[in-house]
């Protein structure tokens, strides 16, 4: 209802060339004048038509010859169950509010060197109980010089012993390795020699390598379980721009990047839940609408642990509990939850990354030096080309027409709006009623005075 003529009226306009383009290549003989020329042969017409064309070559992407996107990057015909391939990866990225959404990209976007691609109030991101994102913000992780890039960085010093703790371990086992964890990180984050040298190395390439590069863009949605409760307006706001176009961060004129760029395709959906938070049963609420409103991606969620501090400076690590430790029960923690939520167990990746980096407020001693920085930038960096190289093993999913999934308070209101008009169309029923009855009274009466009429005439003729 907000302005979906303005924005079909752009997707007939920008698909309508690349139509043109494709049902050329698949038909030689068949010739399709441009839009200009249509409306210069019949002005205001065609429009209907145009539409139609478009539509019908979005329907069938397996019979697509190959073209260029408006992103720069191809399309590749003939992919297996009806999938477009493109060298561009859209990832939705949902979890709460202020756990780490947004801050997630911004370090995403430092790494690959795209530090201006955010220049809307940067330090206030992710602050607090403030609400970073209230509509959906596409966010690129490339240029159109350089698709998206792995890092390299310098690997610290070896662990002096195993982290690792096989199943079925004996608790004097558990507190020997979470002995060996603390001195470790501990030793890590003293070491003035070491320098993680974070950089950007070699592309990033799909898993078969059919896909040649790939750039990822990813798409920040407002946070669930709303303080003020808007995620039903949320939801329906991230659907039509999926379905019709949103705007582009990149772009210094905040152009809308329309479904034929954005290629109606999603990589995965990235659930990103705070480092020890507790999961309350809004969240689960929230987490099953989304598993409901998207049900070709159950096969593609990923799993985002952020504020997961290996050094304990959130929370103490004692006893046999260490930074590992805690990963391993919060994964766990998360695989119940949303087997609990869906019915079943969800595959798919968890990553664990400390998002705040200690900088120049941090510094310990005299020389400059602050504590924990490099290998926390280590470790960043390394969850983040975990992050990027699974998600270029993702198959990407065409999501089609959506139909927007409504939360129980929209059915609520639904129900109220049913209930008022059920009760306005008895009146109504009832008001024709008793109109039929007065009409059928009146004709009656009628036909008794044109009755009287014809005997008066009669006896006047008599």
């Amino acid at each position: 209802q907000r302005h979906p003529p303005l924005r079909r009226s752009e997707r007939v306009a920008g698909g309508l060339s690349a139509a043109a383009e494709m049902a050329s290549k698949q038909d030689p003989e068949r010739e399709l004048v441009s839009l200009e020329q249509r409306q210069g042969d019949d002005p205001g017409g065609g429009v209907e038509e145009e539409a139609e064309l478009a539509g019908s070559a979005e329907a069938s992407p397996p019979q697509q010859a190959q073209s260029v996107a408006a992103n720069g990057h191809a399309t590749q015909p003939g992919s297996p169950q009806g999938k477009r391939r493109t060298g561009v990866r859209t990832v939705l990225v949902l979890g709460l509010s202020a756990h780490g959404k947004t801050t997630l990209i911004d370090g995403l976007l430092a790494n690959q060197g795209l530090h201006d691609a955010r220049p809307d109030q940067r330090q206030d991101i992710g602050q607090g109980d403030v609400r970073c994102t209230t509509t959906p913000k596409l966010y690129k992780l490339y240029t159109e010089q350089q698709p998206t890039k792995l890092l390299k960085f310098r690997e610290p010093a070896a662990a002096s012993g195993d982290l690792a703790l096989p199943a079925g371990s004996s608790e004097s086992e558990a507190l020997a390795r979470a002995d060996r964890s603390q001195k470790q990180w501990k030793a890590w984050a003293r070491d003035k020699k070491y320098a993680a040298e974070v950089e950007r190395d070699t592309p990033l390439m799909s898993d078969s390598g059919e896909g040649g590069e790939l750039s990822v863009q990813l798409l920040d949605t407002a946070g669930l379980e709303d303080s003020q409760g808007a995620d039903d307006e949320h939801m329906a706001q991230l659907v039509e721009d999926l379905m019709y176009g949103m705007v582009d961060t990149s772009s210094q004129t905040g152009s809308v990047c329309s479904q034929q760029q954005l290629g109606i395709e999603v990589t995965s959906l990235i659930l990103v839940s705070k480092f020890g938070a507790p999961l309350s049963p809004a969240f689960k609420a929230q987490v099953k609408r989304y598993w409901d409103q998207f049900p070709m991606l159950h096969s593609n969620w990923t799993f985002l642990h952020a504020a997961a501090d290996p050094l304990g400076r959130t929370f103490r690590h004692t006893g046999d509990r260490c930074y590992e430790s805690r990963c391993e029960d919060r994964q766990m923690l998360l695989e119940n939850t949303m087997a609990e939520i869906v019915g079943h167990s969800v595959q798919g990746a968890h990553i664990f990354l400390e998002n705040h980096i200690p900088g120049e407020d941090d510094v310990d001693d005299s020389d400059g030096f602050v504590r924990g920085a490099e290998i926390l930038k280590y470790e960043q960096a390394k969850s983040h080309d975990k992050l990027l190289k699974v998600l270029a093993n993702l198959e990407p999913v065409a999501v089609g027409d959506l139909k927007l999934q409504k939360g129980p308070h929209m059915l609520q209101v639904d129900k109220v709006l049913c209930a008022i008009i059920q009760q306005d169309l008895q009146s109504a029923r009832k008001t024709f009623a008793d109109l039929e009855e007065a009409a059928q009274k009146s004709a009656g009466t009628v036909a008794q005075y044109e009755a009287q009429q014809r005997k008066g005439g009669e006896a006047l003729a008599d």
